[in-house]
């Protein structure tokens, strides 16, 4: 006679492996969209704090690697404390009267909503 606990368990691993398939479907289209386009333009949210100034800043670094054009722009000018991260200072700060760049994808990295789009 099966336990209550081990059924439940079942479902938890079964529904963990439905997960794990769905990021790596996601993950696969990622990667398959890095690979196939060339130029790309990074941003996160508006005010920008260290994780969101660190995570443009390593895909940048990912982009660069791969032999892929980008510009990783922020709205915000870049806190000095950010200084230390690598690559730092290939961040840009949007200005409005600035030529355009034609950006294949358009990444947001560390936003919770569109509004918060810098």
């Amino acid at each position: 006679m099966r336990r209550k606990q081990d059924v439940g368990h079942k479902v938890n691993v079964s529904l963990m492996k439905n997960r794990e398939c769905r990021q790596n479907r996601v993950f696969s289209k990622i990667q398959e969209c890095i690979q196939k386009k060339n130029r790309f333009l990074i941003t996160t949210h508006v005010n920008p704090d260290g994780d969101s100034v660190a995570s443009v800043s390593v895909f940048a670094f990912i982009l660069k690697h791969l032999g892929k054009e980008y510009i990783a722009v922020l709205d915000n000018t870049i806190p000095a404390k950010f200084d230390f991260l690598p690559g730092i200072d290939e961040l840009v700060h949007f200005d409005r009267g600035e030529d355009h760049f034609n950006a294949d994808v358009f990444v947001v990295l560390d936003a919770s909503a569109l509004e918060r789009i810098g």
